[in-house]
């Protein structure tokens, strides 16, 4: 789990790197002042609010592509699982996308978040994955505790995006 984390963390970085230097020119294009962008910020983090889960039938934009069990294969444990999460933190190139991941993207674009925002979104990943295969270890692997964890998963993201929300709009002030 810790090679997948660190290839996870590490494309993740780098995506929101590249996204943070793409954001730059669009910030200093639009003239927005921090306010505005702490505005800006919150009624994005409202929208993924929304999009969170699909309560309203509604999925955040992504590609709907599985990375290849080949990695595993041809490369053994170690290096297929740093493979798999150099290629699933890219954050968008698969179904490992969520709310939460346009939530980081969209703040890094607006300078609200930094660079290196990727890092912690990675480890992030790393660390829930680690608590839920704790837990289905625990159940004996049953299938269906995964499906019992989405609706606390999901309640939990809701928070996150409303909170980060309100936090933005105050800090706007």
């Amino acid at each position: 789990m810790a090679f997948l984390t660190i290839g996870y963390a590490t494309s993740a970085l780098i995506v929101t790197s590249l996204v943070s230097l793409l954001g730059r020119p669009l910030v200093e294009v639009l003239d927005l002042s921090s306010a505005g962008r702490s505005l800006l910020a919150a009624g994005w983090l409202a929208l993924c609010v929304v999009f969170n889960g699909g309560a309203v039938g509604l999925e955040p934009p992504m590609l709907k592509r599985q990375t290849p069990l080949t990695y595993l294969y041809l490369y053994g444990a170690s290096r297929g699982a740093l493979l798999w999460g150099l290629d699933t933190g890219t954050m968008l190139s698969t179904f490992r996308v969520t709310s939460g991941t346009w939530a980081i993207l969209g703040l890094v674009i607006l300078g609200v978040a930094p660079w290196w925002s990727g890092a912690v979104y990675g480890l992030s990943f790393g660390l829930g994955l680690l608590v839920v295969t704790l837990r289905i270890s625990r159940t004996g692997g049953h299938a269906g505790a995964t499906a019992r964890l989405r609706p606390l998963l999901t309640a939990g993201m809701a928070a996150l995006l409303a909170a980060g929300a309100v936090q933005l709009v105050l800090a706007a002030g």
